[in-house]
């Protein structure tokens, strides 16, 4: 049985935004392009701005999760 949509958007955001996370470990925020994450999460380019407009966005979704597990 298939994922309800919602469930796969979830999936889909958490799938680019762990490869992106990766990537920066890896090559840094600044050595990373837009396509290494696409590439890395095996995703189109449409794909990648349904979720985020840009790299910085993803960034900052990172970078609030990140913060959020240090308060807690």
């Amino acid at each position: 049985m298939p994922l309800p949509k919602e469930s796969q958007n979830i999936q889909m955001r958490e799938k680019l935004l762990e490869s992106a996370l990766e990537l920066f470990l890896e090559k840094g925020y600044h050595n990373t392009a837009i396509r290494d994450i696409i590439k890395r999460a095996m995703v189109g380019t449409g794909t990648f701005y349904n979720y985020f407009a840009d790299k910085e966005a993803v960034l900052e979704v990172l970078l609030g999760a990140f913060a959020s597990q240090i308060i807690e």
